[in-house]
């Protein structure tokens, strides 16, 4: 299947997700929580079931990791030439606070990169993709999410002109942030919701980077919104600025996230990996 048509039809499974995902959203629906501090509702499960069927259907022979699946079969799937990385509520504590700020996502890793990944926000009426092949789109929605208007991204070649304006996690008041931002010095810094939403910031240029120096999250936070925004020509790797491994042993994020305009990434990786390195040494 055509990059293109791929990434066409990760949308319709994420629309198709993403109505079951508002029906949740407009109920009164109850929230669970899988630890103190990792909340679930009926849309993660009916979201992720929407997808991962679908998934199967399209691609048999292509492995899903999804958050709300078992994944206990991750040590024999490391080794598949491309493997789909599903986060079906990316933001369920937005979701739960009704602040509009989630996302569905659909991310395809190759072996050397992100193929292919959507990201739709539903209570927003928007939705990203991206693929190596066609670059990035911004999508504007009508109410039943079918796309009412497309706009091409890709970012310019400009040296930085000013301090950065960074995003972080609205959660994020560690020691080790405080200090990558003493370093960097910042023109702005802000929050919004989810992570894949973060990454939009920089995709959207409202934001320079997004920062988040020590363990954030999962790979299914990380994948769809790298081939978006490396679709767009921006840079995504840890907070060092070494590239993920999507083969790796573990699916967490435990080096940190840094998604980046191309033009401020290597500043940036220059000043957080000294202060990284030195907060664990």
């Amino acid at each position: 299947m055509r990059s293109e048509t791929k990434t066409q039809a990760l949308f319709q499974i994420a629309r198709r997700a993403a109505l079951q995902v508002m029906r949740v959203y407009s109920s009164d629906f109850g929230v669970e929580f899988k630890t103190p501090t990792d909340p679930i509702t009926e849309a993660d499960r009916r979201a992720n079931d929407v997808i991962v069927t679908a998934l199967e259907a399209l691609f048999p022979r292509t492995p899903i990791i999804a958050e709300e699946s078992s994944n206990t079969n991750w040590e024999s799937q490391r080794t598949a030439p491309e493997i789909f990385f599903v986060d079906p509520v990316d933001g369920t504590w937005e979701f739960v606070h009704k602040t509009g700020d989630f996302s569905v996502m659909i991310g395809l890793a190759g072996t050397e990169r992100c193929e292919c990944g959507v990201l739709l926000a539903p209570a927003r009426r928007e939705a990203w993709l991206g693929s190596h092949e066609t670059g990035a789109q911004h999508l504007l929605l009508d109410a039943d999410l079918n796309p009412r208007t497309t706009r091409q991204l890709r970012f310019s070649a400009a040296k930085p002109a000013r301090a950065p304006r960074l995003v972080v996690s609205q959660s994020d008041r560690s020691t080790l942030l405080q200090s990558c931002l003493e370093e960097v010095q910042p023109a702005q810094v802000y929050s919004v919701g989810s992570a894949g939403l973060k990454t939009m910031e920089v995709v959207m240029q409202r934001a320079d980077a997004y920062l988040a120096p020590e363990h954030r999250g999962m790979r299914w936070d990380c994948c769809a919104p790298e081939a978006i925004l490396t679709a767009a020509g921006g840079r995504f790797s840890d907070a060092s600025g070494q590239p993920l491994d999507y083969r790796a042993k573990s699916l967490k994020n435990l080096q940190g996230v840094l998604a980046a305009r191309p033009d401020y990434f290597p500043a940036l990786t220059a000043k957080t990996t000294s202060i990284i390195k030195a907060h664990f040494a």
